[in-house]
């Protein structure tokens, strides 16, 4: 599989070896629960939900984890860290996100039409 900017994919195969379905089943997942991501944060914003936005990206830091997304997992583990000791505010740290989220949707994209090019592998 080629590299991408946000998943590393030399740890994703290391990870899952041989089990490339299930590469392909976690990126499908993280596809159809985090696609509208931002729009989630953004209305719990609107809310005042910080509790909601806290459980968000502590979700969001779990799923990049689990997808071998190493540079995602730290950026939102850093983002987490900083809106909990308020260093950062929420919007900041959205903003932050949602300039990077179209490169890690497509990232995802990427690696699922790899693996469905290379069925055999």
């Amino acid at each position: 599989m080629r590299t991408t900017v946000w998943i590393n994919l030399t740890e994703l195969d290391n990870k899952f070896a041989a089990r490339r379905p299930l590469i392909k089943k976690l990126m499908e997942t993280f596809l159809k629960t985090y696609n509208n991501f931002i729009s989630t944060l953004r209305e719990k914003l609107l809310a005042g939900d910080e509790k909601g936005l806290l459980v968000e990206l502590h979700s969001l830091k779990g799923a990049a984890g689990s997808l071998g997304a190493i540079e995602l997992h730290r950026k939102v583990e850093n983002l987490e860290k900083q809106v909990k000791l308020q260093t950062q505010s929420f919007q900041a740290a959205l903003d932050e996100l949602d300039s990077i989220w179209p490169t890690v949707l497509e990232d995802v994209q990427t690696v699922l039409q790899e693996l469905d090019a290379n069925k055999s592998t």
